[in-house]
């Protein structure tokens, strides 16, 4: 599994969030981040919008989604007015974070850079390593 995606799935699992149903943007479309969330995304049961930097009007999604993951590597890209209250915010931004800290006081869940997906997710680049290895 993606090192990435099994983060998504552990923070899931741990706040029992449910993906089926749940309107979840990915932001960025990358090979590391965008690309394989939605893909499980998808699989999950999840209805998934992918933005990236030629998305006109990202807003009009962003404050349709219940969950927002972000892995753009632009700091400060989401911002206050742009989310809805009690959005689910996953930031796998680079080490300013995609998304503004301010948008904090509107998610019902908020994962910080640095300190939030980056220390799962060195952990699970070396649980991929074990099972490699086996």
């Amino acid at each position: 599994m993606p090192p990435l995606v099994g983060v998504i799935k552990i923070i899931f699992e741990k706040y029992n969030i449910k993906p089926a149903g749940k309107n979840i943007v990915v932001i960025g479309r990358g090979i590391l981040v965008g690309k394989p969330i939605a893909n499980w995304l998808i699989n999950e049961g999840a209805t998934v919008s992918v933005l990236n930097s030629k998305t006109s009007n990202p807003s009009g999604y962003t404050l349709m989604a219940d969950v927002i993951i972000s892995g753009a590597g632009k700091p400060g890209l989401i911002k206050l007015e742009m989310v809805k209250d009690g959005v689910i915010i996953i930031d796998a931004g680079s080490l300013a974070g995609d998304v503004d800290p301010a948008v904090a006081e509107k998610a019902s869940l908020f994962t910080p850079v640095p300190g939030g997906v980056g220390p799962i997710t060195v952990a699970m680049v070396f649980k991929n390593l074990v099972e490699l290895n086996k």
